[in-house]
């Protein structure tokens, strides 16, 4: 049989305290998650996107990959939010002609913390 106490008093104190804290953590988890899901789905469009340039420029060029690579560089660098996207370097693109493919890797900077450190904080200061 269960015993129960005679003073219950602050039960749900404790019961709503719980409750609260596990509420504020799911939304911090959201609140951290959620922008870096958005920065690779944006990411990915533009890989998608700077490959299908580049397919279309190596098609309209008889499978000119010199062509190809050049024109999915400039586009991305034309294309994405200045900041945004770390610099296209050339191993980030290939070029397959005999398949007729292009493979894009796109880099992000996401900051991890956009809250202001003070200067006293930081590495190095």
């Amino acid at each position: 049989m269960i015993k129960r106490f005679k003073d219950e008093s602050g039960t749900v104190l404790v019961i709503v305290t719980a409750s609260m804290t596990v509420m504020l953590a799911a939304a911090a988890l959201a609140v951290d998650v959620g922008p870096l899901k958005t920065a690779g789905a944006e990411s990915t469009r533009i890989a998608e996107a700077a490959a299908l340039v580049g397919a279309g420029v190596l098609r309209n060029t008889n499978g000119d990959s010199a062509a190809a690579h050049n024109a999915v560089i400039s586009w991305v660098a034309e294309n994405s939010a200045p900041g945004e996207f770390a610099p296209m370097l050339n191993e980030d693109v290939e070029v397959i002609p005999g398949e007729w493919a292009v493979r894009v890797r796109v880099r992000r900077t996401v900051p991890l913390m956009r809250i202001a450190v003070p200067a006293w904080m930081r590495p190095g200061q």
